[in-house]
């Protein structure tokens, strides 16, 4: 563009540069908290300092999400959990629906959320209160694992307590619905069984 001797070039926000735009910085959650979600499907992290042993994988994940479209191959673990590498991701996500798939218990409060391990251990998640991840469940990994895991109280699995008791006490009958599955797919059965537990 040529301009006049009386135009000026205008750009007020300085994001023109001689040969293109300047990007953006990327807007990133919080590196050190890990966010527990009931969207994600697989479990990443962009902080790959707090995994070990990160390894390539033979089957690449193709993710979609909000940042966009990418490949990952390469997995490691934090703690117990495996955890895809997502060195471009803005987030540090714990999938629930993973969790749930593979028998740990996702509870919550109006403040908090519980993950219960198998093996009888919570792992508690405060809510976020403020900025861009507002609202979301999180530890921060920073912290000693003492301070955010504790036993799981036997009680939750129906295994009695000291004093014998357990929270399947006073059920005395239940009335089954298998037929009522009569007439529907497996998939269709399964799908009413998630939306109930939902």
């Amino acid at each position: 563009m040529v301009l006049g001797d009386d135009e000026e070039e205008s750009d007020p926000e300085g994001l023109i540069e001689s040969v293109g735009f300047i990007q953006p910085a990327k807007i990133t959650c919080d590196r050190e908290k890990l966010y527990l979600d009931s969207c994600a499907t697989n479990s990443s992290m962009f902080a790959d300092d707090f995994l070990s042993n990160i390894h390539k994988v033979k089957i690449a994940l193709r993710q979609n999400c909000n940042a966009g479209s990418r490949t990952l191959d390469q997995k490691g673990m934090w703690m117990r959990f495996p955890m895809w590498r997502n060195s471009d991701g803005i987030a540090n996500l714990l999938s629930v629906p993973w969790l749930e798939e593979n028998g740990y218990l996702v509870t919550k409060t109006y403040a908090k959320c519980f993950v219960h391990t198998p093996d009888r251990y919570t792992i508690h998640f405060f809510v976020e209160k403020g900025g861009l991840c507002h609202g979301m469940p999180f530890v921060n990994m920073l912290s000693p694992p003492e301070d955010y895991i504790t036993p799981t109280d036997n009680t939750l699995f129906g295994l009695p307590d000291e004093f014998g008791h357990n929270n399947m006490d006073g059920i005395a009958m239940l009335e089954t619905v298998r037929k009522n599955f009569e007439g529907f797919t497996a998939k269709e059965v399964k799908d009413a069984t998630y939306a109930r537990k939902a």
